[in-house]
C-alpha cells in the first residue's frame, strides 16, 4: 500500500492520516496534535517490501536535523498477510530532544489500521 496505493491511507487509517497527496513525481516510485508531514518517497524495493520515506516539511524538523523512515514487510511463512518492520532515522537538533516514541507508535498503529482494510477488500 506505501508504494502503490498511498492514496488509499486516509481510507484505511482516516483518524490517523486526513490526507495525502502526490507533491511531484508519480505515484509508487522512487502525541495527540494533528501535524502535517510533507514525506518524499526515497527509495522504493519492491522485490524486498521496502519503501523509505524522508522528511522534507513537518514541525518534526524542529526537532530533528533530518528524519527517514523505513518500512519493510516480510511475508509470513505458510500463510497469507506479512510481518511490518519500521526503522527510524533522526538527528536530534541537540540533546534535549527526545526520541520519537509516538511516531514510531503512530507508524505501528497505521500498519495495524492497512491491514485491517486490506483485509476488507
Amino acid at each position: 500500500m506505501w508504494a502503490g496505493r498511498v492514496h488509499d491511507l486516509p481510507k484505511a487509517t482516516p483518524d490517523k492520516i486526513q490526507n495525502c497527496e502526490l507533491q511531484e513525481g508519480d505515484w509508487g516510485k522512487v502525541d495527540g496534535v494533528a501535524t502535517e508531514c510533507k514525506d518524499r518517497v526515497e527509495e522504493v524495493e519492491r522485490e524486498k517490501n521496502l519503501i523509505t520515506f524522508r522528511v522534507i516539511k513537518s514541525d518534526l524538523l524542529k526537532m530533528y536535523k533530518s528524519f527517514v523512515s523505513r518500512s519493510q514487510v516480510t511475508p509470513k511463512h505458510g500463510g497469507p498477510g506479512g510481518i511490518v518492520h519500521w526503522d527510524l532515522e533522526y538527528e536530534k537538533v541537540s540533546e534535549e530532544v527526545g526520541h520519537p516514541e509516538s511516531h514510531l507508535q503512530l507508524s505501528v498503529e497505521v500498519s495495524k489500521d492497512i491491514d485491517e482494510y486490506l483485509l476488507t477488500e
